[in-house]
């Protein structure tokens, strides 16, 4: 169409990153603060654009449409406003599932594609800034052990004071002396019993009311011999 614009139809490696960090979905982003904009995030885009300009990119943005077909003229913003005024509008008053990526995509789409990168850079430098703060500083390690679980491992090394070493090293003797002493309290006690069971099975016991009347029997029988007559 003679008089319009046309853009190159390659998309830049800025908008293939968005597109695969943040892939368009019918629900809210579950992290709302990495997805808003700041207030000096929307006053860089508001210095680098003409009026006019920047009621195009408003206009651009309430639009329901995946892709543009057109450039909008910005008629339908209010032109009152000024349009810092008009992107802080917007990003306050904007959908739950439009994020700000939705502004780098528009700004690609309407040629402003150093003003999309600047933003895109921005915003993930604080974004690692947050992160960098929130985790890999270690913001919980106060809350941790205070001993350090790599020195109770036995598969580390370790350098411990030699006073500390003594007296761990005389306490293991002392337990191994305990030891020693209850398990040969233990095989004494069951030498004894093995003994008493063995001397007990190899003693006779005589019946006390046997040898009573033998030992009666006989004197009967010495008594008799003595009564009889003696044979001439």
């Amino acid at each position: 169409m003679p008089g319009q614009r046309t853009f190159s139809t390659r998309p830049s490696p800025t908008l293939l990153v968005l597109l695969l960090l943040f892939p368009r979905t019918g629900t809210a982003s579950p992290n709302a603060s990495a997805s808003e904009l700041n207030a000096n995030q929307i006053r860089m885009v508001a210095d680098r654009l003409r009026l006019d300009q920047c009621r195009s990119l408003v206009e651009s943005l309430h639009s329901d449409d995946y892709d543009l077909d057109h450039t909008p003229d910005g008629k339908a913003e209010a032109q009152a406003l000024s349009c810092f005024r008009l992107l802080d509008l917007w990003n306050r008053q904007r959908p739950a599932n439009r994020t700000f990526h939705l502004i780098l995509v528009r700004l690609q789409e309407l040629g402003h594609r150093d003003l999309a990168d600047a933003l895109s850079k921005e915003v993930y430098s604080e974004q690692v800034l947050a992160v960098k703060r929130d985790f890999l500083n270690d913001p919980f390690k106060k809350l941790g052990p205070k001993v350090d679980l790599r020195k109770q491992s036995k598969l580390v090394p370790m350098q411990t004071d030699p006073e500390v070493e003594a007296k761990e090293h005389q306490q293991a003797n002392m337990m191994e002396l305990v030891t020693f002493a209850l398990a040969m309290s233990l095989i004494m006690l069951l030498a004894t019993f093995i003994c008493n069971r063995i001397t007990s099975s190899c003693t006779i016991k005589v019946p006390q009311r046997n040898v009573a009347s033998r030992l009666l029997g006989s004197r009967s029988g010495e008594s008799a011999q003595r009564l009889l007559p003696e044979s001439v």
